[in-house]
């Protein structure tokens, strides 16, 4: 039967309009945050604040029991009571028009059996997930039955079991009629029914995606024990939504191996374009701040519900934290706000959320309420720029976004907004300054490659005269030598050409005390080397061109290396926060391993008649990192001045400099040892190994002393208290 609101609660109603008057009426009853680019949780203004926390009671309708989802479409809010077994629809006062619990079908009167979802479409049909009687339910805008979507059947055999449960928990319907379900224990993807409501199939099946882990034992397991073994499920999204356009938002609550596609949007023939080129995927929380009264809450976020919003915008709710993110389209995060707590404005258990205008509805299945909150300044001038932006009209969204600054100069999605509308106008390098604050290297890259265009179209004609003119007068400079050579020393053909020998004797070392030049020829000679690795290695040990000195210095600028390249490559290819730099830390990452393959390799080789003293493997290992000095120098410098596209030069030298390094210590290895290529191989190997088990042993070792130097704080704390 459908009852008619239309006189419920005068009183009620008149305050919940004066209190919807007031947008701050409650102050938010958490701390608001963000993340920046290195996913670091940092302070930010609030976007949303309570205004109206309304349940049954206060609307008129008695209690909500359980309550499942909530839509909203216009000015009308749409309640699925579960509990209740009835749908609530309101106002945007809240004031009930309408409560459908019972309807007319041809057999008499029928009624819900735990309606989970509810969806409304332009025309006004209203449509009811009906979980209990599993099937889906279409209600006119006056809420007349209009027809009774059952249980899905198809003729291709092995499309749907025959055991199947179909228990329906989310729908959405498109502007072409076309049904779309979420149904509870169904890991196949979206169902979708037609116009005429028969089943179509599924769409958006998310893909089967076991660890690596799980992999291996599936790899290596017996036909028995690969029978009791659990199957690999995919992930079962859970809910949904459908934008103006279209598209299918849809949410993915658990799964961990689907964590960076935890939300998707899906074109009509299921596949997800939604763009991830944020700093992070949009999966709610990736460092997990919690505040004291969520310190039990472990774990990352289970996205329950999903809002298409305006200007590609979209939220997600987490039921862990109880929290909502939201999103640009090309998601970026936005802003954070909610909170799990018993006081008015936070959540215990929030199942479903809607945007109404600016503000936002949660429904609580908890506390049975829905609360409100409206945006803060912080909040609109943030749309306003995104729609502004999406106008055309990126002077006005620049504006926009600084005022966004005013409140949050942590907000890196205003200084991306900034560059974007910059970069459009043409200021490159200004757009270049606000992407870097807002860490895009995306955008940043972008806005060099145009900057470096724009450099190079206006200053192409006096580089290219530069060019000549130097060219110029290199030649004329080179006649003149050769000329002033032949006046001197005769015919030019009669000079000795430099052989092989005398090319070497260039490096040649002075015996005797070390001094000075005997080290420089030594540092020198390192160019040799790594060049001639076997005859250079071998000149290292017998002719002594090497000493420890030269290389200490060489083995000191390869942590230097280390440490200048860490912090100073160029900000489109540099992942590091520079923030965080610890010089000794970064230097001890050269340093340890660099003394363990040296301690370990002679331990080892001592026992297998190896030839190389400890002396001799230090040396001739510092020796061969140095074409990682060579390399990561000038190409560290370089990167300042690469673009994203350029990046994949950054990486083959970065990779040539240590496969060049590795080649050279496993040849050193070998001519230090007198070893032939097989044993070498086999000792680096047993080096590697040997080189984990001394790490292991030291952090058992530090673990231990640990505990009992805190066995020995709680002595004398007993002591202490005892006396």
């Amino acid at each position: 039967m459908i009852h008619k609101r239309f006189y419920t609660s005068l009183a009620v109603s008149v305050l919940m309009l004066l209190v919807y008057g007031s947008a701050s009426a409650y102050a938010a009853p958490y701390s608001s945050y963000t993340y920046d680019w290195w996913k670091n949780a940092v302070p930010s203004a609030s976007a949303y604040v309570p205004s109206i926390v309304v349940d049954g009671a206060d609307m008129g309708v008695g209690p909500l029991k359980n309550p499942g989802d909530l839509y909203v479409r216009g000015d009308r809010i749409y309640v699925a009571d579960s509990g209740n077994n009835r749908v609530v629809c309101t106002d945007r006062n809240f004031r009930p028009y309408m409560v459908i619990s019972s309807f007319h079908v041809p057999d008499g009167i029928d009624g819900f059996d735990e309606p989970k979802g509810v969806f409304v479409t332009e025309a006004g049909h209203i449509y009811v997930a009906d979980k209990g009687n599993e099937r889906i339910v279409e209600f006119d805008s006056e809420g007349e039955i209009v027809r009774i979507i059952g249980k899905p059947r198809s003729d291709v055999e092995g499309v749907l079991s025959e055991d199947m449960i179909y228990r329906p928990l989310r729908v959405g319907v498109d502007r072409a009629g076309r049904v779309y379900v979420i149904a509870d224990g169904i890991f196949d993807g979206i169902m979708e029914f037609g116009v005429d409501g028969g089943f179509k199939g599924f769409m958006g099946a998310p893909k089967v995606a076991p660890n690596p882990w799980e992999y291996f034992w599936s790899k290596i397991s017996t036909k028995e024990q690969k029978r009791r073994r659990a199957l690999f499920l995919p992930i079962e999204y859970s809910s949904l939504d459908i934008d103006g356009r279209g598209f299918i938002y849809a949410s993915v609550s658990g799964g961990a191996t689907q964590k960076e596609e935890a939300v998707r949007r899906l074109n009509p023939t299921g596949v997800d374009v939604l763009r991830r080129t944020g700093s992070f995927p949009p999966v709610g929380d990736v460092d997990f701040p919690h505040e004291e009264s969520e310190a039990s809450i472990t774990g990352r976020s289970v996205l329950i519900d999903v809002a298409a919003r305006e200007n590609g915008m979209y939220s997600v709710l987490d039921r862990q934290r109880c929290r909502i993110f939201t999103y640009d389209e090309n998601g970026e995060l936005l802003y954070i706000f909610g909170a799990r707590g018993d006081v008015r404005g936070a959540f215990r258990n929030p199942v479903a959320i809607d945007w109404m205008g600016e503000a936002f509805l949660v429904l609580d299945e908890a506390n049975g309420c829905i609360t409100m909150l409206e945006p803060t300044e912080y909040a609109s001038f943030m749309h306003q720029a995104i729609d502004l932006h999406n106008q055309g009209k990126y002077d006005e969204a620049a504006d926009m976004w600084r005022n966004v600054l005013r409140y949050n100069a942590n907000c890196e999605a205003a200084y991306i907004g900034i560059g974007r509308s910059l970069m459009r106008q043409g200021l490159y390098s200004e757009a270049m300054d606000n992407f870097k604050l807002g860490n895009s290297r995306e955008g940043y890259s972008k806005a060099f490659k145009l900057h470096k265009k724009e450099v190079a179209n206006r200053t192409f004609g006096y580089v290219m005269t530069a060019v000549v003119v130097v060219i110029l007068a290199l030649a004329v400079l080179r006649k003149v030598r050769l000329f002033s050579r032949s006046a001197s020393d005769g015919d030019a053909s009669e000079l000795e050409p430099m052989t092989k020998y005398h090319a070497r004797m260039i490096y040649r070392a002075e015996e005797g005390p070390i001094t000075g030049k005997r080290i420089w020829d030594s540092l020198k000679y390192a160019f040799w080397v790594i060049c001639h690795p076997f005859d250079g290695f071998w000149d290292l040990k017998h002719e002594r061109r090497g000493n420890t000195v030269s290389a200490t210095i060489i083995l000191v600028l390869i942590a230097l290396t280390h440490v200048f390249a860490r912090q100073y490559t160029g900000f489109v290819l540099n992942k590091n926060d520079p923030k965080r730099l610890n010089v000794l830390l970064e230097i001890s990452t050269v340093l340890v391993p660099f003394a363990l393959w040296i301690v370990v390799n002679w331990s080892l080789t001592t026992l297998t008649d190896g030839k190389g003293t400890l002396k001799d493997i230090y040396i001739a290992t510092a020796y061969a990192l140095f074409p990682i000095f060579l390399i990561n120098v000038p190409l560290t410098i370089w990167s300042r001045y690469m673009t994203m596209e350029q990046g994949a030069f950054f990486t083959f030298f970065r990779v040539l400099s240590l496969i060049w390094a590795g080649w050279l210590v496993f040849s050193g290895n070998m001519v230090t040892h007198d070893f032939e290529g097989g044993k070498t191989f086999g000792m680096s190997l047993l080096t590697v190994a040997g080189m984990g088990v001394v790490i292991f042993i030291s952090l058992l070792y530090a673990s231990l002393i640990d505990q009992f130097i805190g066995f020995v704080k709680d002595i004398r704390t007993e002591i202490v208290f005892r006396m």
